[in-house]
């Protein structure tokens, strides 16, 4: 599933697509699909935010509780963001993308920006698979050691308000597995964006080894090349007329 052995800037664009933030193909489906995440993550803001006001007044699970609704509003806040702003983070990776093929094309300076590019899509890969993976194992988890105890304690995986009854077994489980949605939703918004900030700090960090390369040249070279600079404007007709007279 995870794309081999392209630019993190085409991972990132996979991740948007993952998300439901972009639509790459213009089809159908991915019109529903973000239709599908807006609705998700607008649910999780409802049920979590509902839940404070109607649930437990014990601190932990009023701290849970916080959490969570704290992480739904700031997934709807990038939906939100990305809506908005969608064009000028198009063109912001277009411009990274237009200086990756330009160093790329450099001989001497090609090397960073491959061994950046290794060492994020390691990274990348194992936040998505730690991401993306994590809430259905969770869910089936939860759900065999509830069933262990036949469902005595029925507790919901992240604690939210839902107006229907949950007392029977199957309504116990549709409901969590509800929520295991709602968080696969939040985890695929997350690790959208998570791509796009390492994507953009690792070509960064390209030009960085770049200046200090420049830092390095100038502190071994600068103080003679600035006593040159100051000095030849001195010399009639610069460095050359004495070189000539010297011969």
């Amino acid at each position: 599933m995870f794309p081999k052995h392209t630019s993190l800037i085409k991972l990132t664009y996979f991740a948007f697509t993952l998300a439901g933030l972009i639509n790459a193909k213009g089809s159908i489906f991915g019109f529903i699909y973000m239709a599908y995440q807006w609705i998700l993550i607008n649910t999780s803001c409802f049920v979590t935010y509902t839940e404070l006001v109607v649930g437990s007044r014990e601190i932990q699970e009023l701290v849970q509780t916080l959490s969570a609704a704290i992480v739904s509003s700031l997934d709807l806040t990038k939906l939100v963001l990305f809506a908005i702003r969608r064009k000028k983070i198009r063109k912001l990776l277009d411009r990274l993308e237009d200086i990756r093929l330009t160093m790329l094309n450099d001989q001497e300076n090609s090397h960073f920006i491959t061994e950046a590019e290794t060492f994020g899509r390691k990274y990348l890969k194992t936040i998505f698979y730690f991401f993306i993976s994590f809430p259905f194992p969770s869910f089936v988890l939860h759900t065999v050691i509830e069933s262990m105890s036949n469902f005595k304690h029925k507790k919901l995986l992240v604690n939210a308000w839902f107006r229907w009854n949950r007392e029977k077994v199957w309504a116990h489980i549709l409901t969590n597995g509800l929520i295991t949605l709602i968080t696969q939703t939040i985890m695929t918004i997350s690790v959208g964006f998570y791509f796009m900030e390492i994507t953009y700090t690792t070509y960064t960090s390209v030009y960085i080894k770049i200046l200090r390369l420049i830092d390095d040249y100038n502190e071994i070279l600068s103080g003679q090349i600035y006593l040159e600079a100051v000095i030849t404007p001195l010399v009639p007709c610069g460095f050359g007329l004495s070189f000539l007279r010297s011969t």
